[in-house]
C-alpha cells in the first residue's frame, strides 16, 4: 500500500513538473529558434523576471525575419524563414487587417490574398512569438518583393529627431539603438496622402520605410502618418 501511495506521489508531481514546464514556455523571443530554448527558470530565473524580460524587450524595434512563402490562406501565410547562421524554419504568420500593413517593394499596399507561394518576404513582428510547431506571429508589416531586382527597403522607427553627421548630412536613430545615416537631399514623402513631409517631421515614434543607396545611406523615406 505504501509502494503504491509512493508511485502516485511520484507520478503526481512529475505531472506537475511538465505542467509548469508547459506554462513557462509559451513564448520564445525572436532571436532565438524553437529548438534553441532553454528552460530560464530551471537557471535560477523566476517566472517574474521573465515576463519583466519580455516586457523590456518589447520596447525594442520590431524584429525582421525574412524568407520565401510557402503558403498563402486567408488571414494567415506561411513562410520559411531564414537564419543568418544558416537552417531555416517553417513561420506562419497572421495578418490582422487592423494593425498589419502588407506593402511592396515600392512603399505601396499589396493585398495579402495576391501573395503566392515563392514570393521573397520581409516580415517585422514584435520581439516573441507562440511557441507552437510552427511558431506563430501577428506582424506589424510585411514587404513583399514582387519585383525582380527591386531593392528590398527596411522599416524603423525613430528614437527621436534626426541630427546632423557633420559631414552634410543626417543620421538617425532608431529603437533598436542603431544610426543610419541619411543623406541632405533624402527624399521623403507621406504614406498614401498629399500632405507636405520633411525630414524635420521624423521625431520620437516616427514609422519610417527607408532605401538604402550603393553607399550605405538613405535615400528615400515614407514616413506612415501617426494619426
Amino acid at each position: 500500500m505504501k509502494k503504491r501511495m509512493i508511485a502516485i506521489v511520484l507520478i503526481a508531481g512529475m505531472a506537475g513538473a511538465m505542467v509548469s514546464m508547459a506554462a513557462t514556455k509559451q513564448v520564445i523571443r525572436m532571436g532565438e529558434t524553437t529548438a534553441a530554448v532553454t528552460e530560464e527558470t530551471a537557471a535560477g530565473q523566476t517566472e517574474g523576471e521573465q515576463t519583466e524580460e519580455i516586457q523590456a524587450d518589447m520596447a525594442i524595434e520590431n524584429y525582421k525575419m525574412w524568407g520565401a512563402v510557402t503558403n498563402v490562406s486567408e488571414g494567415s501565410f506561411s513562410f520559411e524563414r531564414q537564419f543568418e547562421e544558416g537552417g531555416s524554419e517553417e513561420v506562419i504568420v497572421h495578418v490582422d487587417p487592423e494593425q498589419t500593413l502588407v506593402l511592396d517593394s515600392d512603399g505601396f499596399p499589396v493585398d495579402p490574398a495576391q501573395m503566392k507561394n515563392g514570393d521573397s518576404v520581409y516580415v517585422y513582428a514584435g520581439p516573441a512569438m507562440t511557441l507552437s510547431l510552427p511558431p506563430q506571429v501577428t506582424a506589424v508589416m510585411v514587404i513583399v518583393n514582387n519585383k525582380q531586382d527591386n531593392v528590398m527597403p527596411e522599416y524603423v522607427t525613430a528614437a527621436g529627431c534626426l541630427t546632423e553627421d557633420g559631414q552634410g548630412g543626417y543620421l538617425l536613430k532608431t529603437e533598436g539603438g542603431r544610426e543610419l545615416k541619411v543623406l541632405a537631399n533624402c527624399e521623403i514623402i507621406p504614406y498614401l496622402t498629399r500632405q507636405a513631409v520633411s525630414l524635420s517631421d521624423i521625431g520620437e515614434g516616427s514609422r519610417c520605410l527607408i532605401w538604402t543607396g550603393t553607399e550605405g545611406a538613405i535615400e528615400k523615406i515614407v514616413l506612415f502618418n501617426e494619426n
